[in-house]
């Protein structure tokens, strides 16, 4: 982050979040008139991933582009629009000119560290996914046939859509435990949406 220039910056993020925004905000009332629709972001495992170094932008992005995802599904599910269902995929692990380039060079753009930038030029060698598992899913995606269950929730193509749906398995999963396929954070105890804590006496920070 701290060598990465903003505009490269706010560019990951144009791409990876706002464009797909504009789209979304430019299909949206007409998929609301019809009552109607499908939105297929294409995010990716880094969204879910907090802790990678040296790709800041992209992860963040990613991860704005999930949350999106959810908040737009609802928006439109409080207005009662069933039939427009929203998904974010990891579209798998496949060798683009993108990955080749970033784990490929990383010795060379990661100078500094050795043994991270090796990690990274072996890892190329585990995107080993086809394109079409991608384009597939979104297919079946489309249809409807899981926005009872994955709408407004980011899915892994690497997961067996079949299995995720099967009656016995999914709907009940999600209900007992609505996080499913969801970002979010968990804590050590509980804490509560609002903690509503109150002070018993004003504290004063020093110099203020």
């Amino acid at each position: 982050m701290h060598v990465q220039s903003p505009d490269s910056f706010i560019h990951d993020l144009s791409v990876n979040m706002y464009g797909p925004y504009y789209l979304m905000r430019l299909l949206m009332p007409g998929m609301r008139a019809q009552r109607s629709g499908c939105v297929l972001n294409i995010t990716s495992r880094a969204g879910v991933l907090s802790n990678i170094p040296f790709s800041t932008s992209y992860h963040a992005s990613k991860a704005a582009l999930i949350n999106l995802t959810g908040c737009v599904q609802a928006e439109v599910d409080i207005d009662g629009l069933e039939d427009i269902h929203l998904y974010a995929l990891h579209p798998g692990g496949v060798k683009s000119e993108m990955t080749l380039n970033k784990y490929k060079n990383a010795e060379t753009t990661l100078p500094n560290h050795p043994a991270l930038a090796t990690k990274l030029t072996q890892r190329v060698d585990a995107y080993n996914d086809s394109p079409y598992l991608n384009g597939m899913t979104c297919v079946a995606l489309a249809t409807g046939l899981a926005r009872h269950v994955l709408r407004g929730r980011y899915f892994d193509v690497g997961q067996d859509l079949e299995d995720v749906l099967r009656p016995e398995a999914a709907e009940a999963a999600i209900r007992a435990d609505p996080a499913l396929y969801t970002l979010h954070t968990r804590y050590l105890g509980a804490v509560p949406d609002s903690s509503g804590a109150v002070l018993d006496e004003p504290f004063v920070f020093p110099g203020f």
